[in-house]
């Protein structure tokens, strides 16, 4: 579903990612590992067309997508949300899941997806004439994938979904991106400091270091790999 063959990006004349490539099958989840500043923000920046790659190739669906705007590519099937969730804080809840469905359009198809979406997440439809800074962080973590729902991705880019959440709800969370890309055959490509958590619900890993991709092997064998275990997985 996605390639990145070889993408080279920088911040300014800082380099970033050196040659990266990595694959996210059709319904799967792929989980990037790496200590801060190894690149896994920024390849999802990148994939996102947040940030522009020097050189290389991301293909999505046999597309290129390198080079094309965010709005384009949220239109392709890619959605993400990002780390510190970006909601509009002073507006409701329902005008944040709203914004997310705006490639789709107000018909029909948006109360039917508006309804689907609250049943991952039923504490929002209590909530849903509240303003999202009032929420909890769990629950502005919900409306964040809620609205990258709502615009019916069949890839979903995570950066540090679980940033700032206690242990037992960064648990219940993962269990329910599981349950999401089982349920719906959502793809998604998950960058993530919990990286035990991450790799626990996934099928594949690339672990990331000063932006190269040293590793790529099943969730299990990383699960198995010692030297993964020790640096990445608190073991």
């Amino acid at each position: 579903m996605l390639t990145l063959k070889d993408i080279h990006v920088s911040y300014g004349q800082a380099p970033a990612l050196h040659g990266v490539s990595l694959e996210v099958p059709e319904g799967h989840i792929v989980t990037l590992l790496g200590a801060n500043g190894s690149g896994k923000s920024t390849t999802i920046h990148a994939v996102a067309g947040l940030l522009p790659i020097q050189s290389g190739s991301i293909d999505f669906e046999g597309r290129e997508i390198a080079g094309l705007s965010t709005e384009a590519i949220v239109r392709l099937g890619i959605c993400a949300t990002l780390e510190g969730r970006q909601l509009f804080g002073e507006m409701t809840v329902l005008e944040n899941l709203r914004l997310g469905a705006y490639t789709q359009g107000e018909g029909k198809g948006f109360d039917e997806q508006l309804e689907r979406v609250l049943t991952y997440f039923p504490a929002l439809s209590e909530r849903l004439e509240l303003s999202s800074y009032l929420l909890s962080g769990g629950e502005q973590q919900m409306l964040a994938i809620g609205r990258a729902l709502m615009a019916r991705p069949r890839l979903l880019l995570m950066d540090e979904p679980s940033l700032g959440l206690a242990p037992l709800l960064a648990q219940e969370m993962f269990a329910g991106i599981m349950s999401l890309s089982k349920a719906e055959g959502i793809s998604v490509l998950l960058a993530e400091q919990a990286a035990d958590l991450a790799v626990g619900i996934s099928g594949y890993g690339y672990v990331l270091e000063v932006g190269k991709v040293v590793l790529g092997d099943t969730a299990r064998n990383l699960l198995d790999n010692e030297e993964v275990r020790s640096a990445y997985l608190g073991h």
